[in-house]
């Protein structure tokens, strides 16, 4: 039976041959998901045996992972806010870059009984961190994919916050009720279609179109969902939406002309467009 340090050091050298990013670390963590322990305890086992149906998993691990199947669909998990969340290719993969929209809303005040909508809820990575750290919080989240909702359903149990959200299985606003909500986010799918032939393959291949690509301008959701949202939000209701690096001007100008005030664009820690907040004009 191989040791620890020999069956990292060859799952190494397999997605270095593949030229994966970031290989030492890959191999160490599939082979730690597998294992069940943190880098300390493998680190200090380094020199144990593992047991041939381990190391035929972990292989299996590592074929997979050279074939650029991102390593958070291998192990079904990507933390986010600090939180758990399984993931698998019916959901994006949650990214650090969404946390800010997350931060934004949490440093606003909603009043003592706050009622949100999140179209497009994915893993329900946005909506649980909201429910996680706003207690008051209530949700209602909506996808067209019924997989999506599903996964969201299992995160919203493991974050115990599944007693606080509604799950509505909708085409954008098509099944939501018209109530009148506090705030509403999205990050919709915003790659247009010519830069999704400029994708890494870990995106590209595996991530599911759906949820990255309008198949158009990338600027279609924006559209939709700015002069659907306002019969759904209160007066001075919010409107949180992540956007792509580029387009802060053109969804601005896309608010602008659905009447929305206040409006704000906001840049992530690599001073990149990232979020827009406007407020719903009183009518």
């Amino acid at each position: 039976m191989p040791t620890v340090r020999e069956v990292i050091a060859y799952g190494t050298k397999i997605l270095e041959e593949n030229k994966i990013d970031n290989a030492g670390l890959d191999s160490r963590l599939l082979l730690m998901d597998l294992l069940g322990c943190n880098r300390h305890t493998l680190i200090k086992n380094s020199d144990k045996l593992i047991e041939e149906n381990i190391v035929a998993q972990f292989f299996d691990c590592i074929e997979r992972r050279k074939n650029h199947e991102p390593l958070q669909y291998i192990t079904s998990y990507q933390e986010f806010m600090g939180l758990p969340f399984y993931v698998d290719r019916n959901v994006l993969i949650p990214r650090q870059d969404t946390e800010l929209i997350v931060e934004q809303l949490l440093d606003m005040d909603f009043g003592s009984q706050p009622n949100a909508l999140e179209i497009g809820v994915g893993s329900g990575c946005i909506a649980i961190s909201l429910l996680h750290f706003m207690k008051n919080l209530k949700m209602t989240a909506s996808d067209i994919s019924r997989e999506a909702l599903e996964i969201t359903e299992k995160n919203a149990i493991l974050n115990e916050c599944s007693d606080r959200i509604s799950l509505v299985e909708s085409d954008l606003f098509e099944n939501i009720k018209k109530i009148q909500y506090d705030f509403i986010v999205s990050n919709p799918p915003y790659i247009s279609k010519d830069e999704m032939k400029t994708l890494a393959p870990e995106v590209g291949l595996f991530e599911p179109n759906i949820a990255l690509t309008d198949n158009s301008d990338g600027l279609t959701f924006y559209r939709i969902i700015a002069k659907e949202a306002k019969q759904y939000l209160k007066n001075d209701g919010i409107l949180a939406l992540e956007i792509g690096y580029d387009q802060g001007e053109k969804v601005m100008k896309i608010l602008k002309g659905n009447q929305y005030e206040n409006i704000q664009l906001i840049c992530d820690y690599n001073n990149k467009h990232r979020v827009i907040i406007a407020t719903k004009g009183v009518e």
